[in-house]
């Protein structure tokens, strides 16, 4: 998680996370939501 808290991107996240950057993009997508209800 490192590289996500320095701005390194969704692709560079996912990749040190060993999954895809649609799943990066749907899971925080997901957390914005439930933050909104």
């Amino acid at each position: 998680m490192d590289m996500a808290m320095n701005g390194s991107g969704i692709r560079d996240t996912g990749r040190v996370l060993g999954i895809s950057p649609t799943t990066v993009i749907k899971e925080l997508g997901l957390t914005q939501r439930e933050k909104m209800m």
